[in-house]
Parts: C-alpha cells; structure tokens; sequence
C-alpha cells in the first residue's frame, strides 16, 4: 500500500511540475533492425515522428491531492489504531504472565505453610524460625486469597 502511494505522489509531482513549455520535443522512430527508439532530437538520417508534450495539469490536480492526503491521513489513523492495540496486546500479556508468577508464588506458600507445623521458615532476611499457629493461619489465609485471585 506504501510502495503505490509512494509511486501515485512521484507521478503526481512530476505531472504537476511539468509543462509544455518545458516539455521540449520528443521523436519516435524506427531503425533499420525495426526496434523502436524514442529520443529528444530527431536522427538525422531517418524520418521520425514528432510525439506531442502532454496537456497542462487540469483543475482537477488539487483534488488529487486533497484525495491523496485523505487517504494518507487516513493510513496513518489506521496505523496509530494498530500501534494502540498491539500495545494493549503487550500489556495484557505482561499482567497475564505477572498474574501467573502470583499464582506461583502463592500456591508455594500455601505448600509451605500447610506442612508440618513445627517447621522451621526462612524469613526474607534469611534467618530460620518457627511460625506461632495464629500466625500461620493468618499467612495461610492470605496464600489461599492469592491463590483466588491470581490462579483461574
């Protein structure tokens, strides 16, 4: 779609920076092995004919270009649109795989906490102790809240 806009705003330009007084001649003629050539100068020992320049751009180019323009402001709302949604896409897959490390986390603690109950813990700090049962139950509860919240 690029590579056609991109061509139709070359040919646009160049039709509409050309005129008939900068058109000059053009001749097509034939040689003696039938191949056709056209030049900007006639042979000079062939006949050739004369090709006429183009008509002069009509009225009708700003409308072209006012179509042409639509059309590109039209693209790049489409393109803005497509940004915005594989952003959201990102987005989303990144909460997803947050949401499934939770899951985790939570379903380990909850392994952790429903074992023996004498066990020994780590904390974050590294050091070991034993978890009071009210404590434990609490810490149970909140695994078990996680586990309702993150794992579907």
């Amino acid at each position: 779609m690029f590579d056609r806009f991109v061509l139709v705003l070359i040919l646009m330009s160049g039709i509409s920076g050309f005129s008939a007084s900068q058109a000059g001649n053009a001749y097509r003629w034939v040689d003696e092995n039938g191949v056709t050539h056209y030049t900007q100068t006639p042979p000079p020992d062939k006949s050739a004919t004369r090709i006429p320049p183009p008509p002069p751009p009509s009225a009708e180019g700003q409308k072209a270009w006012d179509q042409l323009d639509r059309k590109w402001q039209e693209n790049e709302t489409r393109n803005e649109a497509r940004q915005k949604q594989q952003q959201q896409a990102t987005e989303e897959a990144d909460m997803q795989a947050a949401q499934e490390k939770n899951c985790q986390a939570a379903k380990h603690n909850l392994e952790i906490l429903q074992g023996p109950p004498r066990k020994l813990i780590r904390t974050p700090d590294g050091e070991y102790h034993r978890v009071d049962p009210a404590v434990r139950q609490e810490q149970i509860e909140k695994a078990e809240k996680m586990i309702q919240e993150n794992c579907n």
